[in-house]
């Protein structure tokens, strides 16, 4: 294998693992977006698939073998780099969408930034532990002493 064979490799495997990340750290905003991603491509690739199949078969009986081996070859070849490429493009999709804790969807009456920016905050866990581990150390009293006065907090 080549030094550009293995660069390849490695840089295809990078952008899976990208995709795979952001979605695992973010589960349930990101799973439905990819999920309809991954149905988008296996559609289209399927029927990509079944039209190289019947070309193939026929050039398979009014050529030879080895045409047909080199269409089908020749497409794996290019609908794997193309779907690198769409995954590369989905995964700054989906970064951008998905950064910073918050979630960021479009919206084009937005005339600031076309976008709704939605921030989904701790989760019920998360803020349970924070009780747990730090106590009332974070508790904001109804009321504290300033001097000799009283002054409610609302």
């Amino acid at each position: 294998m080549n030094n550009l064979s293995c660069r390849l490799i490695l840089i295809f495997t990078l952008v899976q693992n990208m995709v795979s990340n952001l979605a695992y750290w973010r589960w349930d905003d990101a799973y439905p977006i990819v999920r309809a991603k991954i149905d988008e491509i296996h559609g289209r690739f399927q029927s990509q698939v079944a039209e190289i199949d019947d070309k193939a078969l026929a050039v398979y009986h009014e050529a030879s073998a080895a045409k047909a081996v080199e269409i089908v070859t020749s497409f794996s070849v290019l609908a794997g780099t193309s779907l690198h490429e769409e995954w590369l493009e989905f995964y700054g999709d989906l970064f951008a969408r998905l950064r910073d804790f918050v979630t960021i969807v479009p919206d084009p009456e937005n005339t600031r930034c076309g976008c709704n920016v939605q921030e989904k905050g701790l989760s019920d866990i998360s803020k349970r532990r924070i009780i747990q581990e730090t106590g009332s150390h974070y508790e904001i009293p109804d009321e504290v002493e300033v001097g000799i006065e009283k002054i409610a907090i609302y």
